[in-house]
């Protein structure tokens, strides 16, 4: 009889499967980060410049002119960079319109006390609330190999680029 217990427990041990499983399937979760917005309250403006090719005109953070230029309602511009996640690597960079032959804008941007000069990428962190980001805008401009026509505006872009870093 020994034998039959021992027979009819190995054919049940080998037919039954495991009866102390389980197994669940779950969610990971993340959220993306909110795409900044940029805007231009304050366009940068460099007064008058002589018109003559090779002028050059020079404005610092605080919107002082020198070289070939006078003030006549210059201004530092102002970018505001809004709708930023806390606590985050940015990367800024601001870049002068290269194909422009009339003007040659090389912009500089100030953001809490750290310099981005045209061209190169660099990082600032977000606050702990996320809050909304300005820069100031200043540079130099250049008028090209053409001069300019006397007393006629003349405008030459730049590109501010945020990023996640």
């Amino acid at each position: 009889m020994k034998n039959k217990i021992l027979l009819s427990a190995a054919i049940l041990a080998a037919t039954s499967s495991t009866i102390f499983a389980a197994s669940e399937t779950f969610q990971a979760e993340v959220t993306a980060f909110s795409e900044p917005t940029i805007t231009n309250p304050t366009p940068v403006n460099f007064g008058k410049i002589n018109p003559a090719a090779g002028s050059i005109c020079t404005m610092d953070n605080a919107g002082a002119l020198t070289g070939d230029c006078i003030e006549d309602g210059n201004t530092a511009g102002v970018v505001t960079i809004a709708g930023l996640s806390a606590n985050t690597v940015m990367n800024f960079t601001i870049t002068g319109d290269a194909t422009d032959t009339a003007l040659s804008y090389v912009p500089s941007a100030d953001i809490a006390g750290v310099t981005f000069t045209n061209g190169t990428s660099s990082t600032f962190t977000t606050d702990g609330s996320g809050s909304d980001v300005t820069a100031d805008l200043y540079g130099t401009l250049t008028v090209g190999a053409s001069d300019l026509a006397s007393g006629t505006p003349v405008t030459t872009g730049y590109t501010v680029d945020v990023t996640f870093n």
